[in-house]
């Protein structure tokens, strides 16, 4: 059976030990009395800062754009928290140090000792700034001050303009508008100085030479045979030009799918731009309204751009064009040979072409000639081409980088609001500590209850030392 304590001896001991707890609390409160008394009074001025988070948005061109993240813009509750935090900033109380000066007390003079004075809190988006000073006055200016401080400091610190520097997008424009020069240079070079001409004039002259060799060689026929031979050497005439045409359509088609293919792999040049899309996009239709429109039509073609764009030509799209003039090509020439042979296995009575004349000596020759010529023209077309969306291209990039220019100086001129003086801080006019008596009431009854756990302890060690050794002769 388990002994029951006895509380009894504990209680005796305490109502004999009362004079020691008495003078215990009594002392106590004495002594906080007087400590309280002799403390300066603290009073405490508040001034309050809203949270407003003001923006100014500017965008003048989105095919370059500027992300930014801001500390703590994904949650509003750690950016509220990371708010109050700074209000006890080292560098908030070092500006308030220049900015009140002499005003201060020299011992208040210091950061450290000015921090110990500050505190914040947060009602919402309120931002409650806190000063606590001996002197009232004192108290509602540092707050005033600080608060005012605060709201620049962070304004400065999360509102900045842009986070781009403008002098990066300066030299980017400078960059780019000297790309833009270097191809215009080229392109004009190239205009002043190129064969296009030149060879388009020996073109029509050896057209109009092998026109007048045809004539010649037709006006030998006679009788019967005229109007076949004719309408022969008509047809001869028609397949050496469309061979002709063929050959600088195909050509045109090859250099339409190295600028394709260029396009789908350069760097420089992204994937799906714009002016290169409708750019191909034009030089295939072009390319396929003199392949299949037929000869002497005028074809009219309208684009609505504005509606829809068209789709990006793939060189899967030239490759079967290629393919086309590569059959029309071989056609053609089977047709001029057999028309040849045709010509060569008549009858006496009929026209017959001596291939050793000099006739037909000077017809092949022009034709061969003439093939040459074009093949140099639509080089020389190509190339011009390849120029003129090089300088397109550049004049694109830096035109976009001088808005974006413009955007980002206006942008880091214009400033928002992320927090803004509320209210200043009044005088405090009531003290903000303890009064002197309910100071001395607590620590007498503190003192009281420690003393009588001490003669608790006391008499409890004295009852074990002296049942010890009854215990030890009972044994």
């Amino acid at each position: 059976m388990e002994e029951e304590i006895d509380l009894r001896p504990y209680i005796r001991a305490i109502f004999r030990a009362w004079y020691w707890i008495v003078g215990a609390a009594v002392l106590a409160a004495l002594a906080a009395y007087g400590i309280s008394t002799l403390s300066p009074e603290k009073y405490e001025a508040e001034a309050i800062v809203a949270i407003v988070r003001e923006r100014t948005d500017v965008s003048f061109d989105t095919s370059i754009e500027t992300q930014e993240d801001v500390l703590g813009s994904r949650d509003i509750g750690s950016r509220r928290e990371a708010l109050i935090a700074l209000v006890a900033s080292n560098d908030v109380a070092q500006q308030v140090l220049i900015e009140m000066g002499d005003r201060l007390a020299p011992g208040d003079r210091n950061a450290a000792v000015l921090l110990k004075k500050v505190s914040a809190s947060n009602t919402g988006d309120l931002i409650v700034v806190r000063i606590s000073h001996e002197d009232p006055q004192m108290a509602a200016e540092i707050a005033n001050v600080w608060a005012q401080v605060y709201e620049q400091y962070i304004n400065a610190l999360y509102v900045s303009g842009t986070s781009t520097r403008p002098e990066m997008v300066t030299e980017q424009a400078a960059a780019a508008k000297m790309t833009y020069e270097a191809a215009q240079a080229d392109l004009e070079a190239f205009i002043g100085d190129n064969e296009v001409d030149l060879l388009q004039n020996e073109i029509n002259a050896k057209n109009a030479l092998l026109s007048s060799y045809l004539t010649a060689t037709t006006s030998i026929q006679a009788g019967p045979i005229q109007f076949q031979a004719n309408v022969r050497q008509e047809l001869l005439a028609n397949y050496y030009a469309d061979l002709g045409n063929v050959e600088i359509w195909l050509a045109d088609a090859q250099a339409l799918r190295e600028q394709v293919a260029a396009d789908a792999g350069s760097t420089a040049t992204p994937a799906g731009s714009t002016a290169v899309d409708i750019g191909n996009a034009l030089a295939l239709i072009s390319l396929r309204s003199r392949v299949f429109g037929g000869s002497g039509q005028t074809i009219i073609l309208q684009l609505d751009l504005a509606n829809e764009l068209p789709e990006p030509v793939t060189v899967a799209d030239v490759d079967a064009l290629i393919a086309v003039l590569k059959t029309r090509r071989a056609e053609t020439q089977a047709n001029i040979e057999s028309l040849s042979i045709s010509f060569a296995e008549v009858a006496p009575a009929e026209l017959v072409f001596d291939e050793n004349s000099p006739s037909q000596k000077q017809i092949t020759e022009l034709g061969t000639n003439l093939l040459q010529l074009r093949e140099k023209l639509t080089a020389q077309y190509a190339q011009q081409q390849e120029l003129t969306q090089a300088r397109d291209l550049a004049w694109d990039t830096y035109q976009a980088l001088a808005i974006k220019e413009a955007e980002v100086k206006i942008a880091a001129e214009s400033t928002g609001t992320e927090v803004r003086l509320a209210s200043n801080a009044a005088v405090p006019y009531q003290s903000q500590g303890t009064g002197g008596v309910l100071l001395a009431i607590v620590a007498g009854v503190v003192s009281g209850m420690l003393a009588v756990f001490g003669v608790t302890a006391v008499y409890w060690w004295q009852d074990v030392k002296v049942a010890e050794p009854v215990r030890k002769q009972e044994d």
